[in-house]
């Protein structure tokens, strides 16, 4: 397997309030046929602090605000030798180097597997950061998967490697922190997650 790559990333801030982040990548991969064997991965991501608007500044209750969003989009490559059929070596036969064909037929057309990812949420803290959430939610949705599938015997292999399926996943991550008790000498902190995909 050899991957080359090209890569560029941008950031952009604003007031230190507003930010913006973006990367682009581009690989070049051997174990994909020629004309599928390009894929590039771009990401966006921003993120807003509440907090530095000037009506939000020092205040006491409201401590920390920050909402951000995200997307990206990335691709993935297959196993070596997925395009064409390659010999096995086996035990040798006395002196003789043995070889035979494998049993899962190879695929000259595969294309790359793609996952394409979003996601929004924010960070809010209070009362002097003693209690504070952040949550998140996220989409991901994986297309072309490069999958083995069985096919009959008869044909000489018992597989076949093909581009199918799409998988989604969606869900939302939460974190609660609570301090109770905060003084110089000692300090107790709690967090609770919750979690659902």
């Amino acid at each position: 397997r050899r991957i080359n790559s090209i890569f560029a990333s941008a950031s952009f801030g604003f007031r230190g309030m507003l930010y913006l982040d973006a990367t682009l990548r581009n690989d070049w991969t051997s174990t994909l046929p020629a004309e599928n064997n390009s894929y590039m991965y771009p990401s966006v991501s921003s993120s807003f602090v509440l907090t530095e608007l000037p009506a939000l500044q020092n205040n006491r209750t409201f401590s920390f605000g920050k909402l951000r969003a995200g997307w990206a989009m990335v691709g993935n490559d297959a196993p070596p030798y997925a395009t064409g059929i390659t010999y096995q070596p086996n035990q040798n036969f006395g002196s003789f180097p043995v070889y035979n064909v494998p049993l899962g037929l190879n695929n000259p057309d595969l294309k790359p597997e793609q996952t394409t990812s979003f996601e929004v949420g924010g960070d809010f803290r209070f009362l002097m950061n003693r209690i504070g959430i952040d949550i998140t939610y996220y989409s991901m949705s994986t297309k072309n998967q490069i999958i083995p599938v069985d096919v009959s015997a008869a044909s000489g292999f018992t597989s076949r490697v093909i581009n199918a399926g799409e998988v989604t996943n969606k869900g939302i991550e939460a974190i609660l922190y609570v301090t109770p008790v905060n003084t110089r000498s000692f300090s107790w902190d709690l967090a609770f997650n919750f979690a659902s995909n």
